[in-house]
């Protein structure tokens, strides 16, 4: 959603319109909304609404704006794109909140064929959002004087970004809905649990930056297509591969 919300406003980053302005980080993609601020409200918020505890939820509030902040200390968000991350992020928050429910249970009761099904429907939602926002603006152009300004590639229309986060959503939702509701994972002592985590990490970096190495950066369908199925496999090995495999141990 926030790839889709980034194409649609197309707005620039401060270091590419500022002279002034030194950014300390860099990024290829346009500025409102801020992802970081984005996440960091939706993925604390929903830890906080989970654990229902005033001094965790003074913590994440405390780390959410700190994650702001950030962003505009580094030189790649103005104000504005950091609070509207925060609403947007917000709104997305209330809405899970409130629909997970009954969804979840609606969801959940079905065969899981057909959850599988609505995982990949709600994986091509969220890639075609970004393609019906490159479609709404038209034949608008990047300005030159972005790309020189930056000093390095951007671009602000690119899917890349879209694909990864539908992958990501096909291969979490899937993985889910496939494993079983309660699994005992590397249930031994802590050397052989931390043995886990730290083999299961390392499928999932090959799983994501072998392929890497032979997708072209260019924004060809087949470069599309091979992002979705990259993000979507390591997606699949954390929720269900790596759980499934280290429950047998």
């Amino acid at each position: 959603l926030s790839s889709a919300l980034k194409i649609l406003f197309h707005l620039p980053r401060p270091y590419w319109v500022i002279p002034g302005v030194r950014a300390l980080a860099t990024h290829p993609s346009s500025a409102f909304p801020s992802g970081h601020a984005l996440g960091a409200v939706t993925f604390w918020g929903l830890l906080a609404a989970g654990i229902r505890r005033r001094g965790f939820t003074l913590l994440v509030a405390t780390l959410v704006i700190s994650i702001g902040a950030s962003r505009i200390f580094l030189g790649v968000h103005f104000p504005s794109d950091v609070i509207a991350g925060f609403g947007f992020g917000l709104l997305i928050l209330i809405l899970f909140l409130a629909l997970e429910g009954p969804v979840g249970r609606r969801v959940t009761a079905l065969p899981l064929s057909w959850q599988i099904l609505l995982a990949f429907a709600g994986s091509i939602a969220l890639a075609l959002a970004s393609f019906v926002a490159l479609v709404a603006i038209g034949d608008w152009q990047v300005p030159a004087a972005w790309a020189e300004a930056a000093g390095r590639p951007i671009d602000p229309l690119g899917l890349g970004d879209a694909m990864t986060a539908a992958g990501f959503f096909l291969g979490f939702a899937a993985g889910a809905a496939a494993g079983p509701r309660r699994m005992n994972i590397c249930a031994g002592a802590w050397p052989a649990r931390l043995l886990c985590f730290v083999l299961g990490l390392a499928v999932a970096w090959v799983i994501w930056f072998l392929p890497g190495l032979i997708i072209q950066p260019d924004p060809g369908l087949l470069a599309h297509a091979l992002q979705y199925l990259r993000a979507t496999a390591t997606a699949t090995w954390i929720s269900y591969g790596a759980p499934a495999v280290f429950a047998r141990t």
